[in-house]
């Protein structure tokens, strides 16, 4: 035998032993990171499962502080509640105006559709409700069945989905649009049967009745706080107030830039008394 193939022979068994050790020596050294590797993963798992728990703990605590000066910042504005809606209350001088049906039409770009219906729901001095029936811009459904009216206390009940419009430049409190058709005389029809006299037992009617109710007790609240306060009584916290009308009312820290620029009364127009200078 050659010696460049004793030399093959040897250097072949040679490499199997080496591969045989690398592979030993490789295997146990991936061993050896597994077990480790096992070992951190274990520990990582203790410490995700401490770290919920911590976190749970945590969570559970920040949301019962969250909660208790939740209720801690309720009770503590009560007072600050009660004296701000005893200023609106002694801001509203004036009782409800009527509306008249001369003065409603529903406006699109070419014309203004009169009313062809006008009937009262409720009137007090307080709370004016209306029923009207006038046309629109639609080529189908283009009569609508609505309710209009406005309260003192400026209760906002329904006030969308109509262009109705309210002479002069008037903006009221309810407006809804109850109902459409093509034809006014089933608009009429609905109405005497769903509106008429708030006796239907119809969800239309109920809310009317709430609204109705609230303002009732709005206006007997209204009629005590006017014999037990006088507005000037509350200057400590105002900014501005109107000594000729008294029906504007700005608090301490509520006055946006105009008012600040400007201090007029958006009712009669006279110079807002400063009541800061007149308290300091």
């Amino acid at each position: 035998m050659i010696k460049e193939v004793e030399d093959y022979i040897d250097a072949d068994e040679r490499l199997q032993i080496i591969s045989g050790e690398e592979n030993q020596v490789l295997r146990g050294i991936t061993d050896d990171a597994d077990r480790e590797m096992d070992l951190i993963r274990e520990q990582i798992r203790r410490l995700e499962k401490q770290k919920q728990q911590i976190r749970d703990k945590y969570k559970d605590d920040y949301q019962s502080a969250v909660n208790y000066f939740k209720e801690e910042k309720r009770k503590a504005s009560i007072p600050i509640w009660k004296a701000k809606h005893i200023i609106e209350l002694l801001t509203i001088k004036t009782d409800v105006v009527p509306i008249s049906p001369n003065g409603v039409y529903y406006r699109t770009d070419n014309q203004n559709h009169l009313v062809l219906f006008f009937e009262t729901l409720y009137s007090s001095n307080h709370i004016r409700i209306y029923a009207t029936i006038v046309g629109n811009e639609r080529p189908k459904n283009c009569y609508q069945l609505e309710i209009i009216g406005d309260t003192k206390f400026s209760t906002e009940w329904f006030t969308y989905g109509t262009n109705t419009h309210i002479e002069p430049h008037r903006k009221v409190s309810i407006r809804q649009v109850i109902r459409v058709a093509d034809n006014p005389e089933d608009l009429k029809q609905h109405f005497r049967e769903k509106l008429q006299n708030l006796s239907a037992n119809s969800k239309d009617v109920h809310k009317l009745q709430e609204l109705i109710d609230e303002s009732k007790e709005l206006e007997q609240e209204w009629k005590m706080v006017r014999e037990a306060y006088k507005l000037s009584e509350f200057d400590p916290i105002l900014a501005y107030r109107c000594p000729r009308c008294e029906r504007t009312a700005y608090l301490e820290n509520n006055c946006s830039v105009s008012i600040e620029k400007d201090p007029v009364c958006r009712y009669c127009k006279n110079q807002l008394l400063d009541v800061r200078d007149v308290v300091e």
